[in-house]
């Protein structure tokens, strides 16, 4: 191999090795972002079933004369 084949096989060499490790850096940040999203999305609903029950409470008839005053 000639000694100008030989620096571009060795340059190419750095390249890739920079690139796999970006590629593993990028990857992490993916699978971090994933779990993220999941704890996100069962967060969001957790609220929007707490919504949904103080809906439904809220619609229910209510008996103000069983209800305690607020100074009890």
């Amino acid at each position: 191999m000639a000694r100008n084949d030989h620096e571009r096989l060795n340059e190419v060499e750095g390249q890739l090795t920079h690139l796999q490790k970006y590629y593993e850096e990028l990857n992490n940040v993916v699978v971090e972002q994933s779990k993220q999203i999941l704890r996100l999305e069962r967060a969001v609903l957790a609220l929007e079933n707490q919504t949904k029950d103080l809906m439904r409470q809220s619609r229910e008839p209510r008996d103000p004369l069983a209800e305690r005053p607020p100074h009890y």
